[in-house]
C-alpha cells in the first residue's frame, strides 16, 4: 500500500498494518505532525512488514497539486514512482 495522504491515519490503524507500506511525506505539514511521522516510522518497522518513508525535505503539503509540477515531477514524482516499482 501507498500512501500519499497519511494523515488520515489513527494511531489504531497503524497498529494494525499487516501488508508492505510505502508513506511519502512532506518537510511540512499540518495534517501529518511530527508526532505521527515519528509514530509511523517508530511502530511500522516493528510489525515485520517491509516498509518505505519517502520523506521530501523543503516541500510542503500540496506539494504535487499546486505550482510548477514540471520541477515537482522531474526532482521528486519520478524517483518515488521508480520506489514504488521497487517496493
Amino acid at each position: 500500500m501507498s500512501i500519499a495522504h497519511p494523515s488520515i491515519f489513527t494511531k489504531g490503524e497503524i497498529d494494525a498494518v499487516s501488508v508492505p507500506i510505502q508513506l511519502i511525506a512532506p518537510e511540512t505539514d499540518s495534517q501529518l505532525t511530527p508526532e505521527m511521522k515519528e509514530y509511523f516510522n517508530r511502530v511500522i518497522p516493528s510489525l515485520g512488514v517491509p516498509y518505505m518513508y519517502d520523506y521530501y525535505p523543503g516541500l510542503a503539503h500540496g506539494f504535487a497539486g499546486k505550482g510548477e509540477l514540471t520541477f515537482v515531477f522531474k526532482r521528486f514524482l519520478f524517483p518515488t514512482m521508480n520506489h514504488l516499482l521497487e517496493f
